[in-house]
This record gives C-alpha cells, sequence and structure tokens, in this order.
C-alpha cells in the first residue's frame, strides 16, 4: 500500500512513518518545515510543501495517487491557533475537508486526527456519538470540530476521524511529549503543580502511530471513533509514576495544582477497541517506552546515580 503522511517530521507523523515502515508499506513522507529524513527503500519519495496551500495540497496529492493519507498536520495549541486565527483555519478545517475531496476522488482512504478536547469542559467519560461542545475561547478545539465536520462532510465513506487525549512517548528533539516538558522543568529544579482531580487517559505515540496505519488497512471503518490508552489516572499521578519510573523522587517534584471541579476527560472506546488487531495501551507499556531526553541525560545520572541508557537505533532513521 502506498501512504502519504503528512506532517512526519512532527512528533505522531515520525511514529507513524516507522509504523508504516515496519508494516512493509510504501511511504511518501511530508514535511511542513523541512524535508523528512528517513532512509528506508520503502520510502518512495520526502517533500516538503505549504499544506496552508490549496494548489500544492491537490498536487502533492493527485501526483502521488496514493491508497490512503494519513493527516498528522496542525495548528496544534489554543494559543498558536488565537494568534494566527487564519493558519488555523487552513490546517485545522479547510486542509481536512480538502484531503477528503481528493480521497474520494482517488478511492483512497483518509485518517485524520482531531482531539479530545473538542469536548470542552463537558463530563465525561465521552462516547464517539456525543455532540461536542468546545468552550469558549479554545479556537483550537473549535477549529479541529469544524475540521472533523468538513472532512466527514466531503467523503464519509472513506473517512476515519479520530480523537486522542494526551499523548506520551519519544520526540526527536526530546522536548515535544509530556514526560519531556516535564524533565525541562525538574532538571531546573522547578516543581509542577498538576490537577489531582481530572480523569485522563494518556496515549502512547508509538501505539497511535500502529492504529493510525492499521485503520489504513482496514476500508471497513469510516466515521468517528476515539482512540486513548488503556488506564485512566489524573495528571498530577501520572507525573508521580514518571518520576518513579526514573528513580527519580516525586515529591520535591509534583505537586498537586489548585483545586478546581472535577474534570473527567476519559473516552469510551468502543466500537473500535473491538474491531482492531491493536490494543490501546496499558500505563506499564507507556512507562517502558520512555526515555530520559538527551539533553538531561546528564543530571538524570547525577540525581539517581543511573548510567544513560545506549541509544536505541529506529529503523528508517538510523538504518
Amino acid at each position: 500500500m502506498k501512504i502519504i503522511i503528512l506532517g512526519a517530521t512532527g512528533f505522531l507523523g515520525r511514529e507513524t512513518t516507522q509504523a508504516a515502515l515496519r508494516r512493509g508499506h510504501g511511504i511518501v513522507a511530508h514535511g511542513c518545515s523541512s524535508v523528512p529524513a528517513f532512509r528506508s527503500p520503502q520510502i518512495v519519495r520526502t517533500i516538503q510543501t505549504d499544506l496552508s496551500n490549496a494548489h500544492d495540497t491537490e498536487r502533492l496529492v493527485l501526483h502521488e495517487f496514493p491508497d490512503a493519507i494519513v493527516n498528522c498536520t496542525a495548528l496544534a495549541s489554543a494559543r498558536a491557533c488565537a494568534e494566527n486565527p487564519v493558519l488555523s483555519e487552513q490546517l485545522n478545517t479547510d486542509l481536512p475537508g480538502r484531503l477528503a475531496q481528493l480521497a474520494h476522488h482517488l478511492g483512497a482512504r483518509l485518517v485524520h486526527l482531531s482531539s479530545a478536547e473538542v469536548f470542552g469542559t463537558a463530563t465525561g467519560p465521552h462516547s464517539h456519538t456525543d455532540n461536542p461542545e468546545p468552550s469558549p475561547g479554545n479556537a483550537f478545539a473549535q477549529a479541529k470540530l469544524a475540521g472533523e465536520k468538513e472532512a466527514l462532510r466531503h467523503g464519509r465513506s472513506n473517512v476515519t476521524v479520530l480523537r486522542i487525549p494526551l499523548l506520551s512517548g519519544n520526540s526527536h528533539d526530546g522536548t515535544r511529549s509530556f514526560h519531556e516538558r516535564l524533565f525541562a522543568l525538574w532538571a531546573h529544579n522547578r516543581a509542577t503543580p498538576l490537577p489531582a482531580n481530572e480523569h485522563i487517559q494518556p496515549l502512547s505515540v508509538t501505539h497511535l502511530a500502529e492504529t493510525l496505519i492499521e485503520l489504513c488497512e482496514r476500508p471497513n471503518l469510516s466515521g468517528v471513533y476515539h482512540w486513548a490508552g488503556a488506564d485512566a489516572t489524573s495528571p498530577h499521578a501520572f507525573a508521580q509514576r514518571i518520576a518513579r519510573h526514573f528513580g527519580l523522587d516525586p515529591a520535591p517534584l509534583v505537586t498537586p495544582a489548585d483545586a478546581t471541579s472535577p474534570r473527567d476527560h476519559r473516552l469510551h472506546l468502543h466500537p473500535l477497541q473491538g474491531k482492531l488487531k491493536t490494543h490501546p495501551p496499558t500505563m506499564g507499556q507507556i512507562l517502558d517506552e520512555l526515555r530520559v531526553p538527551p539533553q538531561h541525560t546528564a543530571w538524570h545520572s547525577a540525581t539517581t546515580g543511573r548510567a544513560p541508557a545506549p541509544e536505541r537505533l529506529v529503523k528508517g532513521i538510523h538504518f
């Protein structure tokens, strides 16, 4: 299968490209700000293009004529969306609709990433059939919900929209995931206040990437679905477990945030959970994947007495 992965230089897109390589697919890897760097005979082409430009997007997809498209591109924070409303509309709202039109024209699959933030502050657990209502002022959630609707309006029979929660994992620069941001604070002796009365389901980026590629392979799974980790926790408890996992004392590093109203951000994973071979990761699996960010290995070794872990070689990156 020939798959275009949009945003292949990003945190999720990079992992999704690696998952596709492991599963034997041919990949067109796209980058927004740079050309992706992958080493594999399965890489059909690497390309950098501006997806906010409708003409460039159409030229890319029509030239490659893929079997599937995975859209990992987004303007991915409420602040960025508020500061750049035009770009947010182009990438988070207009692009999914345009990709759905192109996929329908080519008879291809489109797997589009959305966010659990579309439910705003509404209490969960949330079903995929619930009606999302983003919180007022959350420009990211509003744009992502509009993007869902555009994608499904133009390609309901061949489009899968996947809503996801907080992602965990190892980014290529050691700065993008939850535990990496924690390390950046901890290494500078800054305690992290986090909510203790919220329910979340952290999700491994590696497991999500496998799920996205399996969805490309499953033409019968169209519509809106949810995907998350198997275990629920609070951001405060999750950070404590991360600290202990790396041999750190969580007491001085993680503190409860100021009390707010309890919030439940959990997602019901049915019916998708019963249809995929890829299973939601457990908390133990998520923690086992985490590595000390490279820029903080010296601090971690000095603090814990642990030797740095050897570098892991990754197919498509190192060989």
